[in-house]
């Protein structure tokens, strides 16, 4: 299973904006071996979850994707997109598990990022104050 960062995806902190994204998308996708009918290949996307374990002992894995419908980066934009945000609460409130692990390829607690000077840009969901505080009220309403 996996996701992608800006690097897989294409080019350093790209976003939406990318025009390879399509052909990135197949590519990772044959990568990691997705089967041809796979929802992630008719999906505009990577993101997807996995269940582990046998009943009473479950854990779900959800694998965001933070760049295929990600804004600018100063914008304070989207970082999932609408369709990829309805999915993780249906994720989220959907098949139970014991436990619960969202994969994100960029920070998502950790403020460092957003206040740190030039020498130690790095993406987080920081810079998307909106989006993040959405992820966290996603996250608690749903336990």
């Amino acid at each position: 299973i996996g996701t992608w960062d800006d690097h897989d995806y294409g080019v350093n902190d790209a976003g939406k904006e990318y025009s390879g994204k399509v052909f990135s998308q197949r590519l990772l996708l044959d990568f990691l071996d997705e089967d041809e009918d796979s929802p992630r290949r008719k999906q505009a996307g990577v993101y997807a979850s996995y269940m582990f374990g046998p009943e009473g002992k479950r854990v779900k894995v959800i694998m965001l994707d933070t760049r295929y419908h990600r804004d600018p980066l100063l914008s304070d934009g989207a970082i999932l997109g609408d369709p990829q945000w309805q999915w993780l609460e249906r994720e989220l409130r959907g098949p139970q598990s014991e436990m619960t692990i969202i994969g994100s390829s960029i920070q998502v607690v950790s403020n460092l990022s957003a206040t740190t000077g030039p020498l130690f840009y790095v993406e987080s969901w920081a810079r998307f104050p909106r989006e993040r505080e959405r992820l966290f009220r996603l996250i608690d309403s749903s336990k």
